[in-house]
């Protein structure tokens, strides 16, 4: 993706982001989403109020799951 277009990306994610606050009242607060595209996965975990943390992994990579929750998340609750 060009510049542009990542920039565009990010802002579109920032925009789902903040429609799934909406839901927060309910179903607790989102931890992180995944989307799963044809050619990579696209991560998304919310910081705090203001930032959110954007990953991507090749699509072949393994249990992107247990990654996640094994792997990322313990170094973001660190910080």
């Amino acid at each position: 993706m060009t510049r542009e277009e990542t920039d565009k990306y990010a802002l579109l994610t920032t925009i789902r982001q903040s429609s799934r606050t909406l839901w927060e009242h309910r179903l607790g607060k989102t931890q992180y989403s995944l989307t799963r595209y044809e050619r990579l996965f696209r991560l998304t975990i919310p910081l705090d109020e203001n930032h959110l943390l954007l990953l991507s992994f090749d699509i072949e990579t393994r249990n992107v799951d247990s990654i996640i929750m094994r792997k990322v998340m313990p170094m973001i609750r660190k910080t």
